[in-house]
């Protein structure tokens, strides 16, 4: 793929159409990408010069807010690629990263980035995650993907 710099979501949209993406432009200005290991929103902030990508899960219905924060200071420390954090009512642990764009971005750097983020998050579900405090399984994740394209349509 020949590199091009991604200055706005012209560019995105068109990035992620020739590379296959599952993805859906959404109309907050975010694009919901789900062609990775988990779903990501990435939105470009062209005032702010930043793409940012985020992405969240539902907490398993008991887990205190106590050891949600402590794992999220433990996903912080483990994998410095992203950053987490836990809603303030408890019901989600988030993910979060920023590439600066003020004069566009490589479209290989892009796509690399998204990858690694989705990455990122589903190790800290996955391998950090020692209590199941998230409570990630077969059922559950199928539930949560189901949820999360409601919130599409």
């Amino acid at each position: 793929m020949k590199a091009y710099y991604v200055k706005n979501r012209n560019d995105m949209n068109r990035l992620f159409s020739f590379c296959a993406l599952d993805f859906n432009d959404e109309n907050d200005g975010s694009f919901y990408i789900q062609s990775y290991k988990f779903n990501i929103w990435v939105k470009l902030q062209e005032d702010e010069g930043i793409i940012c990508l985020n992405t969240s899960w539902p907490v398993r219905i008991g887990s205190s807010h106590h050891d949600l924060i402590s794992l999220a200071n433990r996903c912080n420390q483990r994998l410095s690629f992203a950053q987490f954090c836990v809603s303030a009512d408890s019901e989600n642990f988030n993910g979060f990263y920023q590439i600066s764009c003020k004069n566009g971005v490589d479209s290989r750097l892009l796509l690399r980035t998204m990858s690694m983020f989705a990455s990122a998050f589903h190790d800290a579900v996955n391998f950090v995650d020692e209590d199941d405090l998230i409570g990630v399984d077969p059922e559950v994740e199928s539930a949560c993907l189901q949820q999360q394209d409601a919130i599409l349509h």
